[in-house]
């Protein structure tokens, strides 16, 4: 339900600041699939997948993409850095420390490493 309201709050951010095409890079699955699966939902979630699908219309070229939560390392520690601070939503005109060479890193297609574990059955 976080990743909904921040999905749709950044879409209206970035809408105020005239950006009309987009990719929004999604490591929340179920989220991405309320969206684009048109599931039925109810309650709080269903009124922000619909505000979300709202948002969808506006845009010239919206891209709802699914990454792993290894590549969503910056959204990441956005959403640390938020967890110690009390307001809902904070423009920062420079990156928060540490987070420069996190986007540096993502810019450049520098892989990050990816944990899978394998159970073998013999």
């Amino acid at each position: 339900m976080v990743e909904a309201r921040a999905i749709a709050k950044g879409l209206q951010w970035v809408w105020n600041r005239g950006i009309r095409d987009l990719e929004v890079q999604i490591d929340a699955t179920e989220v991405l699939n309320w969206i684009t699966d048109h599931t039925m939902l109810r309650g709080p979630a269903r009124v922000i997948v619909e505000d979300i699908r709202g948002w969808q219309m506006r845009f010239r070229k919206l891209v709802l993409r699914s990454i792993f939560r290894e590549q969503n390392i910056a959204a990441d520690r956005l959403a640390t850095i938020r967890s110690s601070q009390e307001t809902n939503w904070k423009d920062h005109i420079d990156p928060p420390v540490g987070l420069n060479e996190i986007l540096t890193d993502e810019m450049m297609g520098i892989p990050c490493m990816r944990m899978v574990v394998c159970n073998n059955h013999a």
